[in-house]
């Protein structure tokens, strides 16, 4: 009986540990945001991506699109990409974790 309480022990252990090291590992969802600056400022998902890098080229294929469609520029400051339209207006993206929600 001992024997049997010391194996499944063990066993418990390495399925922790185990389980442990893939919720340190694993890299969460991130968030493409869209922040629309016109008359107020509203925040929409644009869409998720299963890591930073994939998000950010999504940002800045998305505001290269709508810069295209406005007949502006996509520009770029620390890593946030937007669009100025003029009269303090402007439309920006930024990736955020799945965890971070930038309307509260």
């Amino acid at each position: 009986m001992k024997s049997l309480s010391v194996k499944l022990g063990v066993i418990l252990i390495a399925l922790i540990i185990l389980g442990y090291g893939k919720t340190c590992n694993a890299e969460g969802a991130w968030v493409l945001w869209q922040k629309a600056e016109i008359t107020k400022t509203t925040w929409v998902i644009e869409g998720a991506f299963p890591s930073y890098a994939v998000c950010i080229q999504n940002e800045l294929s998305v505001c290269q699109g709508f810069a295209s469609k406005s007949g502006d520029r996509c520009q770029s400051i620390e890593g946030q990409h937007f669009v100025l339209l003029g009269n303090g207006r402007s439309i920006g993206w930024m990736c955020l974790p799945d965890t971070i929600d930038p309307r509260k």
